[in-house]
């Protein structure tokens, strides 16, 4: 999940460069799903609105709201690193 959700970012952020509403819409779209299946609300929610900014053009912020999904990321890793560790003593 963590590996395909920073590349879909990472895409996202492409597709928002290049103007490709619907390749970067496609990536929101794919990122919530994947969270929201796995439990990861805050990551469900932001990407929701991701998505919703990119469908009614509110592109203005988005790069700001890109970045809570990173940070939200980066702290399920840290929490399964913890885990892995923990599980290992």
């Amino acid at each position: 999940f963590l590996k395909t959700t920073f590349t879909e970012l990472t895409n996202l952020e492409s597709a928002l460069e290049d103007r490709h509403s619907a390749t970067a819409e496609r990536m929101a779209h794919s990122i919530k799903g994947a969270a929201g299946i796995l439990g990861f609300m805050g990551i469900h929610e932001v990407a929701k609105k991701i998505e919703s900014a990119i469908r009614e053009n509110h592109l203005t912020d988005i790069h700001g709201t890109i970045l809570m999904i990173r940070e939200k990321l980066d702290l399920v890793a840290d929490a399964l690193q913890r885990e892995k560790r923990n599980a290992k003593a």
